[in-house]
């Protein structure tokens, strides 16, 4: 639980961070924060532990 907790607060920040970089003309940068965000929320979703994409993948 304590690792879903800390997923949850890192997407909430890489979502505040797309805001201000959208604000600032920061397009690719705001993609990026945006991919980030959606990959956590996708190792909460499946429930594994993943430090890294290939994680994912490889589920």
């Amino acid at each position: 639980m304590k690792e879903i907790n800390f997923l949850v607060e890192r997407a909430k920040m890489y979502l505040k961070s797309v805001e201000i970089l959208l604000e600032e003309g920061d397009y690719e940068s705001s993609v990026s924060r945006t991919y980030y965000a959606m990959f956590l929320e996708q190792v909460m979703r499946i429930n594994i532990k993943a430090d890294t994409r290939i994680g994912i993948i490889n589920h």
